[in-house]
């Protein structure tokens, strides 16, 4: 399933300075920690002029923003975010990992005996 967003939480924002607040925007899930590192190595691979600081907690993603750069910018801009980060998570869980079995090994120990015998056992 790929996390997507849910709202913008109306009743939570956070003024951080005049002219700056915290967003928090809703998830459809708690992101996983894999998930999460793929959000932080898509945001912080962006070449976006505006982009901003966005950091998960829990089921929200908070963006640091002006008020006037949220729909506009912010909102889009993390759409992005979280399908690049949704990509990377399927991407990671369908690679297969490489493991030797059991003949493999045994093949490879051969093949090593061989060579010691060729090389030092003349």
């Amino acid at each position: 399933m790929s996390i997507r967003i849910e709202c913008i939480d109306e009743s939570r924002f956070n003024r951080i300075d005049s002219v700056i607040l915290e967003f928090y925007v809703q998830l459809s899930e708690s992101p996983s920690e894999e998930w999460i590192e793929c959000f932080k190595k898509a945001l912080q691979e962006s070449f976006d002029s505006m982009k901003r600081k966005m950091r998960i907690s829990g089921e929200c993603v908070i963006i640091e923003c002006r008020e006037d750069e949220l729909e506009k910018h912010q909102i889009p801009a993390l759409e992005g975010y979280i399908e690049t980060a949704n990509k990377c998570l399927k991407e990671t869980a369908e690679k297969p990992e490489r493991t030797s079995s059991y003949d493999e090994d045994r093949e490879l120990t051969e093949k090593l005996k061989d060579i010691n015998r060729r090389l030092f056992n003349p």
